[in-house]
């Protein structure tokens, strides 16, 4: 009996607890056989519904795996060339989203679909019925086709994506190399247009064009090189194109928009080193006059400045010889003038044939001279300035000869005059000494000889002041030489004033002899034999004795000396203190005779004053004013009074006057002197 019959039926235990009720058997046979009929029909019943409920769910598996496997041959046979990396990378973590959990999951599901048919198909075998036939498509093995179809497009899938990951990267590396060349020429030709389109070279000078002429150099150079920077451009474009660059137009646009850079750039280049060279032959003959006029205008412009020199300095000429000189000289110069205006001409041509050279070619870059910082427009002044200056030098010749001229008669006139003043005062001087010298006469003799002659001096002054005269207008004149005569205002002056001076101390030397002597009582031949002695030894004539003769005369007259001859000199060198107090080393005539005179007169003491003003007093024997100013003059007597002190005691109460201590005091303030 199969296991399905077995349903409803009670087992055993179940039997055992029922309650023992009484059954007809064959009633009890009856509902046994419809219940298991009944448990037959609905074991069969269960049987089939589920499997129906195995296909129904066979088919809808299978038609869902073979949707999905269709789906994925359709999403895997989508293979559009991607335009990023990130586009590829994306679409491979999808792919990895199926590989790691969508594809696991549908393998379940194609595994369920396998166990699903078999079990269904084992049990329709176990039932005697006919084996499930699904449609074509839905076979196990048309399921596993597909799977395996859809195995072999995964793996397509995921080669293709490896294969545009790789061609996207090779891609983005072109392309990024591409761009920096790109980049890179661009940055480079970036204002090169304009800058060989400049027209710099016009304001430049020779040096700066020249170094213009060598970037040029350089810049083509570089321009050659860049043309294997453009073929490697064309290169990289070629390598996107071939790797299918999906914006390979704009690559396209761009290279060719280098390409006509480039080649404007060769265009731009070629002409600007036409222009250069064109420049720089100009530059360099601009260059040429201006070395020319720079080496004629230093030369020419030096001259000029000790030209101009030469003619400001004023000359200082003291005679007609100078000046014609001076003529000469500048007579010469005068001659050269026409040869240097030539020179002067050459200079300015110089200059003027660079500029019309320059203003030509619009060139401003050359105005100024490299070789020298004198400007053309400075010589036409400094030349016409040297041509004036030239005919004021003549004009200033012609008056400073006749000024010479005139000078030069003044010379002849002071130094006619002079000569003449000088001789006059040579005889009078003559006049003096020979007075002085020879005494003839007396001494009131010659002393009135000596003044008179002063007057005969004071009457002759006028020939000095017409010297003075002269002499002024020479300075006037401002003439300090003069060649017809030695001698000059200042020294003629002075020879005046000596002249007097000499005179003047005659007289006076005499005056002092003559009231030495009288002080002295010496008579006129005692004088005269002293003046004969003292000129006797004075042999140079000098008015003076020199000490050794001054001891010859004193041996002469009479004075001995002791034979030790230290002692002699001893004796000898008092006699020189008192002669020559301020030890001038000479003894004057005036010095020997009061030496003779103390020597050979009474002794001038106080002892003899003393007495003298005993007598005076008379009986008294004390002398008061009114005894001094009845014996002494006026003067004497008031010299006395100012100069005595009273006497202390009795004495002085009566007027008495110490004249003991003003004597003691006269000849103690002498001896101080002396």
């Amino acid at each position: 009996m199969p296991i399905e019959d077995y349903v409803g039926y009670p087992d055993d235990e179940e039997e055992e607890k029922s309650p023992e009720v009484p059954v007809d058997p064959a009633w009890e046979l009856q509902q046994k056989k419809a219940s298991l009929a009944a448990n037959r029909i609905s074991n069969a019943l269960k049987a089939n519904r589920e499997n129906e409920q195995m296909i129904q769910e066979y088919g809808s598996l299978s038609s869902n795996l073979l949707q999905w496997i269709k789906e994925k041959l359709e999403y895997f046979s989508h293979r559009e060339p991607q335009t990023t990396v990130a586009a590829v990378e994306f679409l491979q973590a999808d792919s990895k989203v199926y590989q790691r959990q969508e594809k696991p999951s549908k393998l379940q599901e194609k595994a369920r679909l396998e166990t699903t048919y078999n079990t269904l198909q084992t049990r329709l075998r176990l039932s005697n019925k006919p084996p499930y036939v699904p449609a074509a498509e839905q076979y196990i093995s048309a399921i596993s086709d597909k799977w395996n179809e859809l195995d072999k497009a995964d793996k397509i899938y995921e080669e293709w994506l490896l294969e545009e990951l790789q061609r996207l990267r090779r891609v983005e590396y072109m392309e990024k190399k591409f761009e920096i060349r790109c980049a890179t020429h661009e940055a480079w030709a970036k204002g090169k247009p304009e800058s060989l389109a400049s027209k710099d070279y016009l304001s430049a000078n020779l040096a700066e064009v020249r170094a213009l002429m060598k970037r040029h150099e350089a810049f083509q150079s570089e321009l050659e090189a860049n043309d294997d920077r453009v073929e490697r451009i064309r290169s990289l474009a070629d390598a996107l194109a071939e790797l299918s660059y999906h914006n390979m137009a704009a690559v396209e646009r761009r290279y060719q928009a280098i390409v006509g850079a480039t080649e404007e750039l060769k265009q731009l280049s070629a002409t600007r080193e036409q222009e250069l060279a064109r420049v720089l032959s100009i530059l360099e003959k601009i260059d040429e006059m201006h070395l020319d006029f720079a080496k004629q205008a230093a030369h020419f412009r030096n001259w000029m400045d000790q030209t101009e020199e030469d003619l400001r300095d004023t000359p200082i000429m003291h005679s007609v010889m100078e000046v014609q000189h001076y003529s000469t000289a500048h007579n010469s110069f005068e001659a050269t003038l026409e040869d240097t205006e030539k020179v002067y001409n050459s200079i300015n041509s110089c200059a003027s044939e660079a500029r019309a050279l320059a203003g030509k070619n619009h060139l401003t870059g050359c105005v100024e001279n490299p070789y020298t910082n004198i400007k053309p427009e400075e010589l036409p002044p400094r030349w016409a300035l040297i041509k004036e200056l030239s005919k004021k030098r003549s004009e200033s010749l012609k008056q400073e000869e006749q000024k010479q001229l005139a000078n030069d008669k003044l010379r002849r006139e002071f130094a006619d005059k002079a000569t003449k003043f000088d001789s006059w005062m040579q005889t009078r001087k003559t006049e003096i000494t020979k007075n002085c010298l020879e005494a003839r006469g007396s001494l009131e003799e010659q002393r009135d000889d000596l003044k008179k002659l002063e007057e005969s001096l004071s009457s002759n002054r006028e020939m000095l002041e017409e010297l003075e005269r002269c002499s002024q207008a020479l300075e006037d004149s401002h003439v300090y030489d003069n060649a017809y005569t030695n001698l000059s205002m200042p020294s003629l002056r002075v020879a005046w004033e000596q002249l007097f001076t000499s005179l003047r101390y005659s007289i006076n030397v005499i005056e002092n002899q003559i009231l030495m002597r009288d002080s002295k009582g010496l008579t006129a031949e005692q004088m005269a034999d002293l003046r004969a002695c003292f000129r006797h030894f004075d042999r140079d004539e000098t008015g003076k004795l020199e000490p050794n003769e001054f001891k010859a005369c004193l041996v002469s007259l009479g004075h001995s000396f002791s034979d030790d001859p230290r002692i002699a000199e001893s004796d000898f060198t008092k006699i020189m203190q008192e002669v020559d107090p301020g030890h001038k080393g000479f003894v004057t005539f005036d010095s020997f005779l009061d030496y003779m005179t103390r020597e050979n007169a009474d002794k001038d003491t106080p002892e003899q004053i003393i007495q003298s003003f005993k007598a005076m007093a008379g009986d008294k024997g004390y002398v008061t004013a009114e005894d001094i100013k009845r014996f002494l003059s006026p003067e004497d007597a008031e010299y006395c009074l100012k100069h005595m002190n009273r006497v202390n005691g009795p004495m002085g109460d009566s007027g008495a006057l110490n004249y003991n201590q003003f004597a003691a005091e006269i000849y103690g303030h002498q001896r101080q002197n002396s």
